[in-house]
């Protein structure tokens, strides 16, 4: 009996064993094909990630060797398909469109400078939104001593005069901040937050001084034109950059175009050339960009750093200044609104990264998209409000649709980006480095 009962342990013990090693087996087997499925899988996704970055390239190749026709294909293409929005929607995309485009003119006018002394001086000019005042009550005084002089309309009002001498006036100003204040602190081996602020100081002493000068009423400062500009404004096509209003009708849509927002257009895209020509070739540019690498190492090598700085300091304030013409043009004009415009303009150029010129540009037209669509669709849910009765709606729609959320829109962007990207788009230097 004892030997039957060991006989048959035996037995279920091998079976045990041997089904054990079968399912080793099995699992390896498993396992081994799983492995050729993945390989396989592995084979054809790298064969699909080829395919399509083969054809991305070649895409990317056919634009970059076809620029004259690609970009302007692009372009024709995006206006057509909000032309057939306009035509077919309820909101007017195309004079949406051109609003877009007069702001981010505006706001890469007067951010541009900001960019530049941040990355020559490397701190945050706090003051920077005053040299847009100084630039826009240059305007204000030419009014007011044609005003005095009882001259209608006289040509030093034109904004061809204006431009330049605001350019100069904000321009002198940048220099008296740095000869003033910003140098003798920098020589005094003050750190990047004490010029931080001490901007902050100047920019009060200059809103305090306009004040003291203008009075805090607020005022208006639109641009004059030559008096022929109207009636060269009948010429066909070429007659948008002169008459006063231009419209053009998209099926029952008008689209609504001033000669101010073309030649603010115009003015950025000179500026912006001009800029792009002075950094790559001229003397002065290179200058500039070899003291805001390395300041000490460009006075070795035979630069007039100090030159360079007044330099800096002359052509951003004066870009600025010159930039609030077309910035306030339809606005009613304080000494604390330049200040109101400083969050906007830390905006474009923090998103862009504070050292990239080249950021500034692209971070200007994002921002100025983020308002616009944040004002469409803020107008679409008040109007989706008002027409329904529906509680739901009511209930997902928590905000007031009165609010201004077009400053909510590109702040909340800024955050995202900032927090994969804390030194901004096209930033080269690590905002932790500059404190």
């Amino acid at each position: 009996m004892m030997s039957i009962t060991n006989t048959i342990s035996a037995y279920f013990v091998i079976l045990i064993s041997k089904l054990i090693i079968l399912l080793q087996i099995i699992i390896t087997k498993i396992g081994e094909l799983f492995g050729f499925l993945g390989s396989r899988m592995a084979r054809v996704n790298s064969k699909i990630k080829e395919r399509t970055r083969s054809k991305r390239n070649k895409f990317s190749g056919l634009i970059m060797n076809n620029k004259k026709y690609s970009i302007p294909i692009i372009i024709l293409s995006i206006l057509l398909i909000l032309v057939l929005l306009t035509l077919f929607t309820r909101i007017n995309y195309v004079q949406q469109l051109s609003l877009m485009i007069v702001t981010a003119s505006n706001l890469i006018l007067v951010s541009v400078g900001l960019t530049l002394t941040t990355r020559v001086r490397k701190f945050s000019n706090f003051a920077h939104a005053e040299f847009a005042i100084i630039g826009i009550y240059t305007a204000i005084a030419i009014k007011n001593a044609a005003a005095e002089a009882g001259h209608v309309n006289p040509w030093y009002q034109w904004i061809y005069f204006e431009i330049p001498l605001a350019f100069i006036i904000a321009g002198i100003a940048g220099i008296l901040s740095e000869f003033l204040v910003f140098g003798p602190l920098t020589r005094r081996n003050a750190s990047s937050f004490s010029l931080m602020v001490s901007s902050i100081g100047i920019g009060m002493i200059i809103r305090q001084t306009v004040q003291e000068i203008f009075s805090a009423i607020p005022k208006t400062a639109s641009p004059h034109y030559p008096g022929f500009f109207d009636t060269i404004g009948e010429i066909p096509i070429i007659g948008i950059l002169f008459r006063d209003r231009s419209t053009y009708w998209i099926g029952t849509r008008d689209v609504l175009i001033s000669r101010d927002e073309v030649w603010a257009v115009i003015t950025m895209i000179l500026t912006v050339l001009a800029l792009r020509y002075l950094f790559t070739r001229t003397t002065l540019g290179m200058s500039m960009r070899a003291t805001s690498d390395d300041a000490e190492l460009a006075q070795i090598s035979g630069i007039n750093t100090q030159f360079v700085i007044y330099s800096t300091w002359f052509i951003a304030a004066g870009v600025t200044g010159m930039g609030a013409l077309f910035l306030f043009e339809a606005s009613q004009i304080q000494p604390g609104s330049g200040f109101v415009q400083l969050l906007l303009i830390f905006a474009v150029v923090t998103l862009g990264g504070f050292d990239s010129f080249e950021g500034t540009l692209i971070s200007g037209f994002i921002i100025s998209f983020s308002m616009t669509a944040a004002t469409m669709l803020n107008s679409s849910i008040g109007r989706l409000e008002r027409s329904s009765d529906s509680e739901f709606i009511d209930a997902i729609v928590f905000w007031n649709t009165g609010g201004d959320w077009k400053l909510v829109a590109p702040f909340a962007i800024i955050v995202v980006v900032l927090l994969f990207r804390p030194r901004g788009i096209f930033g080269v230097v690590d905002p932790r480095s500059k404190l």
